[in-house]
Order: C-alpha cells, then sequence, then structure tokens
C-alpha cells in the first residue's frame, strides 16, 4: 500500500497544475511548501518558501501575488493540525530552517483508515468493471498490481453504482491499442472505413479517447490533412504504429476543444451559434434537472410556453437530439437551424404517404 501510495504522490502532483490553475491558492502554497520541505539539499526559511510560493502562482495564474509571513505561518499550522487531513511534522531552526521529522514526510502520502479503504477499494471494483468490460488490459493489469498492494479482492466487492454496460463490441476491440499509444506518445496508422466513404488510411497522433451514446472514439492529429479529427473506434478496421513522430505540439485542450459542441462533431470553421427553442412543462423540468449542454440558460416563457437557449455549433448531434424530442420541442432560432429541423419532418412525414 504505501508503493502505490507512494507512486500516488507523483501523479498528484503532475496533475497539480491542471486541476488548480490559481482557482485555489492555499493548495498551491501546500503544495509548494510541501516540496520545499521535502528538497534536503538547501535550507527553507519563512521568505524563502514564500518566494517559492509567489513564483509558483505567477506560473500557473500569471498573478503577481505578494505572499506575506503571517500567511505562511497560517500555511504551516494548518498543516500541523491535522484539519486538511494530515498531521505534517513541520520543525524549525535558524540553522537549518523549515523541514520535516522524520525527512521522508509527504502531504500526499498519509495513511489510509479503514473507512478511507473501504470507500476506495468500492471505487476501486466500479472501476475495475468498467476496466474489464471496456478491455482495457493495460489499465486491468495496473488494477491487479494495487489490489493485491491493498489485500482486497475486486471481484467479491459489491457493487451500489451500475454503469451503463458498452454494446460496441468492435470499439471495444481497438480501445486499448489507442490508450496504450496515447499513453506512450506514438502515432498510429489506421486503416479506417467510415459510413459513407471508401475505406481509407490514417496517420494519425492520439490525443484523448471520448464516450458519446456508447460509443468510443478519440481525438485526434490527422498527419496527411493537418486537422483533428475524431474516428470512431468501432470504423477502425486495421492499427499499427506508425514511424510518424507524434505531434504533441498539435494536442489540444480537451475542455475548450469540446467546450461549444454537443457530441462529438466539432467543426473549426463554424460558428457558435445561439439556439432558443421552447418547451412543454414537463420536458422544462426535465431538462432543468438534466441540462442539455452546459452553455444551457432558462428564458423567459414565449406564448406561455418554457423557453430555454444553447450556444452551440450546430452538429448532427445536436440536431438529432431536438428531433428525439419531438413535438415537446419547438426551435425558434436561428432560422436556419429551424428550417433544418422542419425540413427533417416533411420528409419524415413524405416516408409515411397519404396514410
Amino acid at each position: 500500500l504505501w508503493m502505490v501510495v507512494w507512486q500516488a504522490e507523483e501523479v498528484l502532483h503532475n496533475n497539480y497544475k491542471s486541476n488548480y490553475m490559481g482557482h485555489n491558492l492555499p493548495l498551491i502554497r501546500y503544495d509548494v511548501i510541501n516540496r520545499c520541505l521535502r528538497d534536503h539539499d538547501r535550507v527553507y526559511h519563512w521568505w524563502d518558501l514564500a518566494q517559492a510560493c509567489q513564483d509558483k502562482i505567477f506560473e500557473l495564474t500569471g498573478r503577481k501575488i505578494n505572499v506575506s509571513r503571517r500567511t505562511i505561518m497560517y500555511d504551516i499550522s494548518n498543516m500541523r493540525s491535522g484539519r486538511l487531513g494530515y498531521e505534517a511534522p513541520i520543525v524549525y531552526s535558524r540553522k537549518e530552517g523549515y523541514r520535516y521529522d522524520p525527512p521522508d514526510f509527504s502531504i500526499y502520502k498519509v495513511p489510509f483508515n479503514k473507512n478511507i479503504l473501504r470507500e476506495l477499494a468500492e471505487a476501486m471494483g466500479m472501476l475495475g468493471h468498467f476496466v474489464r468490460s471496456n478491455k482495457l488490459f493495460s489499465l486491468e493489469k495496473m488494477l491487479k498490481i494495487v489490489e493485491n498492494e491493498m489485500n482486497i479482492r475486486l471481484g467479491q466487492i459489491k457493487r451500489r453504482i451500475l454503469l451503463e454496460e458498452s454494446t460496441n463490441v468492435l470499439g471495444q476491440a481497438n480501445i486499448d491499442a489507442v490508450y496504450q499509444a496515447i499513453k506512450e506518445k506514438k502515432a498510429l496508422w489506421l486503416d479506417y472505413l467510415p459510413f459513407n466513404r471508401e475505406q481509407e488510411q490514417l496517420v494519425i497522433s492520439p490525443y484523448y479517447i471520448k464516450e458519446y451514446n456508447n460509443r468510443w472514439f478519440v481525438l485526434a492529429y490527422d498527419h496527411n490533412a493537418d486537422r483533428l479529427i475524431t474516428p470512431s473506434l468501432d470504423r477502425i478496421v486495421g492499427i499499427r504504429p506508425s514511424l510518424q513522430s507524434y505531434a504533441e505540439d498539435k494536442m489540444p485542450d480537451p475542455d475548450e476543444y469540446f467546450r461549444h459542441i454537443y457530441g462529438i462533431t466539432n467543426y473549426a470553421d463554424k460558428p457558435v451559434e445561439h439556439i432558443v427553442f421552447t418547451t412543454t412543462p414537463l420536458l422544462a423540468r426535465y431538462i432543468e434537472t438534466k441540462p442539455i449542454h452546459r452553455s444551457q440558460r432558462r428564458l423567459d416563457d414565449v406564448d406561455g410556453k418554457p423557453a430555454f437557449s444553447l450556444d452551440l455549433k450546430i452538429n448532427y448531434e445536436i440536431v438529432s437530439l431536438l428531433l428525439s424530442f419531438g413535438a415537446a420541442i419547438c426551435v425558434l432560432e436561428p432560422a436556419s437551424l429551424r428550417e433544418r429541423i422542419v425540413s427533417v419532418l416533411q420528409e419524415c412525414l413524405g416516408n409515411y404517404g397519404d396514410g
């Protein structure tokens, strides 16, 4: 268990920048102080700790913030107190400054109590089911290592949270190979068969795997077309390593890339549009508790009907979703989307002839 927690310390620190990015300055300072006190090659007094915190805050946020002696003393007191989930053994002397005693202590390397271990075991059981059902063999090996270190048996854990079972067998067959390429930063050669075109060859640098509508996609850089693409894993009929260098510099921020789209398709040349629609009172209650997208906003009623807005790029997925609500939704804006939906509905009606 100690080995697992020791490895987890590095994972936590490596994820630190993306997780906090200045939203929680005390957490940044605790991380910096922890790193400094584990550095046995130099002496840290309060002003050294303050300077290190200021430098890290500027690096992560671009903000020049003065960290005072009072702030550092307050942080050290908090770290010692146990209020943060640990009691940091911080000692001080004029000669050696602030340091840990014992020197190998870390705020990320704290023993787990039985309740935490029980909750962690249940979480691992849920993760294990997901990993096995989606054939993520490399992650399954890592779970086995952790399972042995923690002396638990994931197969004996009763599941309390049930995840939707994936039925996309073809996509599952390729997910582990794509995951390994992402982890190792290796380009891939794909034999790819789109639904509406002949088979083609793609050379990609894969960045992120995303699930949508019970199908797996990979956000990747297409070296031949010089653009980002999201091929479906179930349309890959052949996959092998490529000698092409991995294009790490093309990797987008996933939150930004998917910020203004519903589903998976992002048209780089399309603008974000303001979508307005009305709905029934019953469906309004439903989508208020389960928003369609993070941009969803409740508007004033229109002709006595609940109204909402979305700010999205219009793609196949959002059109399909709006159509799936049938007569419970009426799109008002933009006119182009309204016309597109009317056209689809007229075509649907035509499929039934005069009947």
